[in-house]
């Protein structure tokens, strides 16, 4: 499932939650969310995740996040080090298409997610 919370645009309104099966979905609702101007948080578990984070990583905001759990069982940086069935389902050019819309964001408190054993990650878009 792919989840996101994506603020109504004030502060004591309670945000707007949706949820979409990468594999049973349509990517066209979620893409058309990412581009709302409203702050919103994605965050990508089961599913693909390397896939995930390309496919809605590029249409999110400035200021927006993404988040990934299974780090980094089945969602790293560098395809070499991935582990089981996700390097039979990616391959290199994914984690590279992966890390081409990475690199417009931050990490955001990932030593501090490992230190505390979390396998979470979070990233912040900082550039378009």
């Amino acid at each position: 499932m792919v989840h996101m919370v994506l603020s109504k645009g004030h502060t004591n309104e309670t945000p707007l939650f949706y949820q979409i099966n990468f594999y049973q979905d349509s990517f066209e609702p979620l893409v058309e969310l990412c581009k709302d101007k409203r702050k919103k948080l994605l965050y990508c578990d089961n599913g693909n995740k390397i896939k995930e984070v390309f496919i809605y990583g590029q249409h999110l905001n400035v200021g927006d996040m993404i988040a990934a759990h299974d780090y980094p069982k089945e969602i790293y940086h560098d395809w070499d080090l991935l582990i089981g069935k996700t390097k039979l389902r990616d391959t290199r050019q994914d984690v590279a298409n992966m890390n081409s819309v990475l690199k417009n964001f931050e990490p955001v408190e990932h030593d501090l997610f490992l230190e505390k054993g979390f396998s979470d990650r979070f990233w912040i878009k900082v550039r378009s």
